[in-house]
C-alpha cells in the first residue's frame, strides 16, 4: 500500500514540475490605414491573459489595449511595434512598417478593402489571396520579406465591389516569412504568411 501511495505522489510532483515555466506567445498584427489613421487588427496568439503595448513610431505616447487606433500628425512612413506580455514570463514583440497619407479616398464608403486572408498558410508553390472591396477600385498586390524588401509585385488591376480571390504564383520566392499586401485606393492592408519549399 505504501509503495502505491509513494508512486502516486511522485507522479503528481513530476506533473507539476513539467507544467511550470514560461508560456509561449507570438505577437503579430495586420492593419488598414485610412488617411492618417492606422487601424490595427491584433492577431497575436498564446500567453496567459496577455496585455498589449503599442509603440507607433512617432513622438506620441504608447497605447495599451488589443486594437487601439492611432492617428498620426503627419503623413509618412512609421515603424509600429506591438509587444505582448503576461504575468508568467511570456513576452514577444512584432514590428511592421506603416505608410499613412493625408488623403483618404474612401470617406463615404469606409475602408476600400478588408478581410484579407491567404491560404493555404503555410504555402508552397501557389496561394490564394481573398479580400473584400467596399467599392470598385484599382488594386495592387505586393509581397515583402521580413526586412521590408519587395519580392513580388503585380500590375494594378481594376476590381468590382464584393469578395475576390486572386491566385498567386510563389515559385520564385524562397522559404521564409513574408507579407502579402493589398493596396486599394489609399487603403493598405497586410497579412503575414509562411512560404515552404
Amino acid at each position: 500500500m505504501k509503495k502505491i501511495y509513494s508512486f502516486m505522489v511522485m507522479a503528481v510532483i513530476c506533473c507539476c514540475i513539467a507544467g511550470t515555466g514560461k508560456t509561449q506567445c507570438n505577437a503579430s498584427f495586420t492593419f488598414t490605414t485610412n488617411g492618417l489613421t492606422i487601424n490595427p487588427a491584433n492577431t497575436s496568439t498564446g500567453g496567459n491573459f496577455p496585455s498589449f503595448y503599442w509603440s507607433w513610431g512617432d513622438s506620441s505616447s504608447p497605447s495599451y489595449g488589443t486594437n487601439p487606433p492611432h492617428t498620426y500628425a503627419n503623413a509618412g512612413m512609421y515603424v509600429v511595434c506591438l509587444t505582448m506580455f503576461d504575468s508568467v514570463g511570456c513576452q514577444d514583440t512584432y514590428c511592421d512598417t506603416v505608410v499613412v497619407t493625408t488623403t483618404t479616398g474612401v470617406a463615404e464608403n469606409g475602408l476600400a478593402v478588408s478581410g484579407l486572408s491567404i491560404y493555404p498558410n503555410p504555402a508552397s508553390d501557389h496561394a490564394g489571396l481573398v479580400f473584400t472591396l467596399a467599392r470598385p477600385v484599382e488594386v495592387s498586390i505586393l509581397m515583402y520579406d521580413m526586412t521590408g524588401k519587395l519580392v513580388k509585385s503585380g500590375k494594378p488591376e481594376a476590381f468590382g465591389t464584393g469578395k475576390h480571390q486572386v491566385n498567386q504564383d510563389l515559385t520564385g520566392i524562397g522559404s521564409g516569412i513574408y507579407f502579402a499586401e493589398i493596396r486599394a485606393g489609399e487603403t493598405v492592408i497586410r497579412t503575414r504568411f509562411i512560404k515552404l519549399n
